[in-house]
Parts: C-alpha cells; sequence; structure tokens
C-alpha cells in the first residue's frame, strides 16, 4: 500500500483505502467498544464483589476512551474524507452508508455521556484513568431521573450491539456479493 505526506497527516493514496489513521482509529475504537459491550453483557457470570467491580470499571473506561477518541475521529473524518468505493454504489445505498455512519458516530458519543450521567446522577463518582472527571449532575438534581437515563444507556447499548453487527454484515455483503472495496478500504 502506498501512502502520501499530506502535511504532517499521513493519508493513504485515495485509490488504495483509508490512512493508517483512520484505520487505527476505526479498530481501536472497534476493540474499545467490544470490550466495553462484553464486560457489561459478561458481568453477571462474576459474583458480586470486587472482581464483577472490576468488570463493570472496565465497562465504564473502555467508554471513556470511546468518547475520547471520537472527538479526535470525527475532525479526523472531516478533515480526511473518506476514499471512494470502486464500483461506485447507486445514490440510495451511498446515502444509506452515510447515515449508518452517522448513527455509529451519534451512538459513539451518546452512550458514554449518557453513562456518565447515570452514574452522576446516582452521585457517583466518575473516573477516567484516576481522576475524577466534573459533574454534570449531583445526586439531588438527577436522582430522579438516574432510572430513565441507565434504561436509555442500556437500550441504545443493544441497538449499538444490532448496529455493529449490521455494519459488519454489510461490510461482507460488499466484499462477497457486490465485490466492491468497502472492506478492503479499512482492512490493516
Amino acid at each position: 500500500m502506498g501512502f502520501a505526506l499530506s502535511g504532517q497527516n499521513i493519508t493513504a493514496t485515495r485509490t488504495m483505502g483509508y490512512g493508517v489513521i483512520a484505520k487505527l482509529l476505526h479498530w481501536s475504537m472497534a476493540v474499545l467498544i467490544l470490550i466495553s459491550l462484553c464486560a457489561i453483557e459478561f458481568k453477571d457470570l462474576f459474583p458480586k464483589g470486587a472482581l464483577r467491580h472490576a468488570v463493570v470499571a472496565w465497562h465504564f473506561q473502555m467508554g471513556l476512551c470511546v468518547l475520547l477518541l471520537i472527538g479526535v475521529r470525527i475532525a479526523w473524518r472531516i478533515r480526511n474524507p473518506a476514499p471512494p468505493i470502486l464500483p461506485s454504489l447507486s445514490k440510495i445505498q451511498s446515502l444509506m452508508a452515510k447515515m449508518a455512519h452517522a448513527v455509529l458516530y451519534a451512538m459513539m458519543l451518546i452512550l458514554p455521556v449518557l453513562g456518565i450521567l447515570a452514574r452522576q446522577s446516582r452521585g457517583d463518582d466518575v473516573e477516567f484513568l484516576g481522576h475524577v472527571l466534573p459533574a454534570f449532575l449531583d445526586e439531588d438534581s438527577g436522582l430522579p431521573y438516574a432510572l430513565k437515563i441507565k434504561s436509555i444507556h442500556t437500550y441504545l447499548g443493544d441497538v449499538l450491539m444490532w448496529l455493529i453487527a449490521m455494519h459488519v454484515l454489510v461490510a461482507i455483503f460488499h466484499h462477497m456479493v457486490l465485490r466492491d472495496n468497502t472492506l478492503r478500504r479499512m482492512l490493516p
């Protein structure tokens, strides 16, 4: 794969696929999201106590990492548009792809924010790598909303799992059936 320097940014040539930075952000965030979802989905396999608490803490830490990286990823994507899909998609397919990516990006932003608000609405501190984050809600003002916020967070987490599954299946469909470069553009 050939690379060209664009200022200080390393980007792939337009015909080759996404650049190193875009791929690194994509796959890093995929791993963080997978760890976060697995941690919360499988926490009940662990007995109540320190180990389960550690598993839940991993869920929070991975979610906060996603929140930190989504801003970087959006900024990178604005400055470095997606390489073309070859052969080109129809206008409706292109619109659907853009909408699906917008929803995924929104979920990567909304879910961690709701997770922060859910914890803070119960009066719990939110720590990221040993540092307590500023409180947006205190227990007094947030408690009436705590259950609703957590329910929305949980529901959207389930939706995200389905969206990820669809994202993977669509990428495989593009590769195996449509035989375009959708998947190859993002492979490491």
